[in-house]
């Protein structure tokens, strides 16, 4: 069992759900996506070009969790409004920012 508290649904996408978080041994929120494993139960490959990627502008994967016929994939969670949110209400930006 995992010691992740689930808080509630984030957002779906064509790779699966995404889920905020709480560790409360850390009193922290995280973001975690569920992706399904492969039939060899490994790792998929754009999760282990993930797992080399450092850029203090990309979320951190922190931590893979076994869930099963998942796993669950432990990011940052970062505060505010998601992009495709902000489009829906018609909020247009800068291309610069």
């Amino acid at each position: 069992m995992t010691r992740y508290e689930p808080m509630g649904l984030l957002g779906t996408g064509g790779q699966g759900r995404v889920y905020l978080v709480r560790d409360p041994d850390l009193d922290k929120k995280w973001a975690m996506k569920l992706v399904k494993k492969s039939q060899e139960g490994t790792i998929p490959p754009a999760l282990q070009l993930i797992k080399g990627l450092s850029h203090p502008l990309l979320p951190r994967l922190v931590e893979l969790v076994d869930r099963g016929s998942y796993w669950g994939v432990i990011f940052d969670f970062i505060e505010g409004e998601s992009l495709d949110r902000s489009l829906e209400r018609g909020v247009h930006w800068p291309e610069k920012t």
